[in-house]
């Protein structure tokens, strides 16, 4: 191996070690070939024990033997995102993981491998649990005929991948709206961010 190639793996080590997603990949015979330092911590093998095995060996997900997501991609040429499904660690312990999928080719294009790119999801479940009913629709007051209405058409919207326009007088809970909408939509396991429109100097907006 000569001195540019071993100088660019460390380079590759030092990135993938420094990110919080597990990283793993494969060759096309599906055995491990690398797995990087948040993969080690998560999951409790050490590289001794899993370098060269089955990747099954490693995420020990009922996906594995029956829709292997990363065979998939290996297969089709597909990678695939947000995949969620549930792993075990060494000990047996049951993870909540979002994975992507991709595949690793060689300069002259021809595929090598793939790799698996998985994030631990059990703090933002746990934080979802602990939200779940704060934000419902059933926890926002008023039984007025209007606002029966309203509550009518939040589930619906909240399904919905379009943008909304929630309009109404300070006060009047726009932002509590928004928030069960959020809560109870696909996108609930990602941030809801909210922004002070009226702090933001003009043509920021725009911008």
């Amino acid at each position: 191996m000569s001195t540019e190639t071993i100088t660019k793996k460390i380079d590759t080590d030092v990135i993938l070690n420094s990110i919080t997603d597990g990283v793993i990949t494969i060759g096309t015979d599906m055995r491990i070939e690398y797995l990087n330092k948040a993969a080690i911590e998560l999951l409790g093998y050490s590289e001794e024990e899993v370098i060269g095995q089955n990747c099954s060996r490693l995420m020990r997900s009922d996906i594995c033997t029956t829709s292997c997501i990363l065979k998939r991609t290996m297969d089709t040429g597909e990678p695939i995102s947000n995949f969620e499904a549930i792993i075990k660690d060494k000990s047996g312990r049951p993870i909540s993981v979002s994975i992507n999928t991709a595949l690793l080719r060689d300069k002259d294009g021809r595929i090598i491998g793939g790799v698996e790119i998985f994030r631990d999801l059990s703090k933002i479940k746990e934080l979802t649990e602990k939200l779940d009913g704060k934000y419902s629709f059933q926890n926002i007051i008023g039984k007025n005929h209007r606002m029966q209405e309203i509550y009518d058409l939040l589930h619906p919207v909240a399904q919905s991948k379009s943008t909304v326009l929630i309009e109404g007088e300070s006060g009047t809970g726009k932002e509590l709206i928004a928030m069960a909408i959020h809560q109870n939509s696909p996108r609930r396991l990602g941030p809801f961010i909210k922004v002070n429109c009226a702090a933001l100097a003009e043509g920021i907006l725009e911008s």
